[in-house]
């Protein structure tokens, strides 16, 4: 991400079909405030997908605590849902249904980046979330890269030839039939986890990846208000 690629752009929900939209999450998968919810109730079935990741896999004597600890610093990508209200028992990024033509239009990734163990008061410190930002947008980054290389092997390969089958990061299904737009994201950490976006933005700079950093549309207005009752 650069400076002039960190320009004000559309709420994330109205970014374009297939855009990567990336926020900041807790490794509790609460998403009950912020952006979070904006996504829970757009597509709740993209929320108990991560919720399930969160949670860990169901064994006996799980160490759910510890397992949530390892989250700290990866990034979630979860795949657009074929149907925003279908929740699977499976932790899979495949579809759940055909979407509608409505429905279709909308659909987007979200990229989970975990920068903090809780949140509210229990929310990690500043310098904690920031070091797990920088680990989680390197982890989007490869993620990213392994979609798009495994695409390319996918479209390279004629029908009947033999493809690797093993260590695909994605579903043979989601990346022969979907793409993947630009990365875009709010001002993460800034709002609840009360990160300075200045430090943020500093950390998702030296990262590399190319983002385009969004915010509400009414907040210039707003500015612009304000700055006109001082003068």
């Amino acid at each position: 991400m650069s400076t002039k690629r960190a320009q004000t752009r559309s709420p994330p929900l109205k970014a374009p079909t297939l855009m990567n939209n990336g926020h900041a999450c807790n490794t509790k998968g609460h998403w009950g405030a912020g952006v979070a919810l904006a996504f829970k109730k757009y597509s709740p079935s993209a929320y108990h997908r991560q919720k399930r990741h969160c949670t860990g896999p169901a064994r006996p004597n799980q160490n759910t605590t510890k397992h949530r600890e390892s989250l700290l610093g990866k990034c979630l990508l979860i795949a657009p849902q074929r149907s925003r209200s279908t929740v699977t028992a499976v932790d899979t990024n495949s579809y759940d249904s055909e979407p509608t033509p409505a429905e279709e239009e909308k659909r987007f990734w979200i990229a989970c980046l975990f920068t903090s163990r809780s949140y509210g008061k229990n929310v990690d410190t500043p310098d904690s979330i920031l070091e797990a930002t920088a680990s989680a947008v390197e982890d989007l980054r490869v993620q990213i890269d392994a979609f798009h290389a495994e695409k390319e092997e996918l479209e390279r390969h004629v029908e009947g030839d033999k493809r690797r089958t093993e260590g695909r990061t994605w579903c043979e299904e989601d990346v022969m039939r979907l793409e993947m737009g630009d990365c875009y994201s709010v001002r993460i950490n800034s709002g609840l986890f009360g990160v300075p976006w200045q430090k943020t933005k500093a950390v998702l700079e030296k990262a590399g990846l190319d983002m385009v950093v969004v915010r509400p549309p009414d907040e210039e207005k707003k500015t612009a208000r304000k700055r006109k009752a001082t003068e």
